[in-house]
């Protein structure tokens, strides 16, 4: 699997709170829902995640770059 950029992250992080609200009733914090998801995807933490991970996709990045 290709690492994911902070923005994945971040992104994925909201999906997985929006998805615990809205079908288990469960609120969970931000900051939670980034330390799961950096762990997840073989950080240490979000902390880690966040020094590490690219700031964002690499097709992402070609795509702006031909613009």
């Amino acid at each position: 699997m290709k690492e994911p950029s902070k923005q994945q992250i971040k992104d994925r992080a909201k999906i997985l709170r929006e998805v615990l609200r809205e079908k288990h009733k469960i609120e969970l914090p931000h900051g939670h829902a980034l330390e799961v998801l950096a762990k997840v995807f073989g950080f240490n933490d979000w902390n880690t995640a966040s020094a590490l991970a690219p700031n964002q996709d690499k097709e992402t990045e070609v795509v702006a770059k031909e613009a």
